[in-house]
């Protein structure tokens, strides 16, 4: 009951962080963003000439609002980025690589519209997870996931790991490459072996982040790195997410 009644504080968490996200994006500056972008997407669909430039501004104005959402580059983002050719704001390998089929109207149609569909699913990831001014209007797609007690679950516990976002640029230059390890753990103890994703180097997509995309693998230091010199493993970062609420 003591420990009920006292006041509780995360402050001491804020200062373990190197980089804390002290502002949220208010509605008023994430609307001119979003009319920025519908204004370039509508400029694009109708594009006949100067095709680059109109893909230049597009990508710009997406990355102007990824950056305003915490500068997390979704996977679909990604996905939907890749169907347009490669611009000097974006050096990433996999995009499309025949400008020539975005000639066709329809074509341009599918690419806004899979961008629109992958910018508003990261604006209501951004409004769940963040403490923004605003809510979005319920998706009707999205449905919620069943109440289940703890004792009862039998299925296995299982994730993919896409991506971190918000890399330093000191980091490239100082590390060979990066890897995840996930633990499950209760009242501080843990459940099982730790999972590792593989090692993976800094990738620039709009912002600098590593993906691995992956489920897990062997830990690092098993056969893909026999006669190779042992590197040092030193800890940059972590995160907890609760399975369970605490009844």
């Amino acid at each position: 009951k003591e420990d009920d009644e006292t006041a509780s504080t995360m402050n001491h968490s804020i200062l373990l962080q190197e980089r804390p996200i002290k502002q949220t994006v208010t509605r008023e500056a994430l609307t001119l963003l979003l009319d920025t972008f519908h204004n370039e997407a509508e400029s694009f669909l109708l594009s006949e000439v100067e095709l680059p430039l109109h893909v230049e501004r597009l990508v710009q104005s997406v990355k102007a609002l990824c950056s305003s959402l915490a500068a997390v580059e979704t996977t679909d983002v990604t996905s939907a980025l890749n169907q347009l050719p490669a611009c000097p704001c974006r050096l990433q390998p996999k995009v499309l690589k025949d400008a020539s089929v975005l000639a066709l109207r329809e074509n341009r149609e599918k690419v806004v519209e899979k961008l629109t569909a992958a910018i508003l699913d990261l604006v209501e990831l951004y409004c769940s997870t963040f403490n923004a001014n605003f809510h979005t209007t319920p998706q009707s797609h999205s449905c919620t996931a069943p109440i289940q007690e703890a004792g009862l679950v039998t299925n296995v516990l299982s994730f993919n790991v896409y991506a971190a976002h918000r890399i330093p640029i000191t980091w490239a230059a100082s590390y060979e490459g990066f890897f995840l390890s996930c633990s499950l753990t209760h009242g501080g103890a843990e459940l099982c072996a730790p999972q590792h994703t593989s090692k993976q180097s800094v990738s620039k997509y709009l912002f600098h982040l590593v993906v691995w995309d992956q489920s897990p693998l062997p830990p690092p230091g098993g056969a893909e790195d026999k006669g190779k010199q042992r590197r040092s493993i030193e800890a940059l970062g972590w995160v907890t997410m609760p399975l369970f609420n605490f009844r």
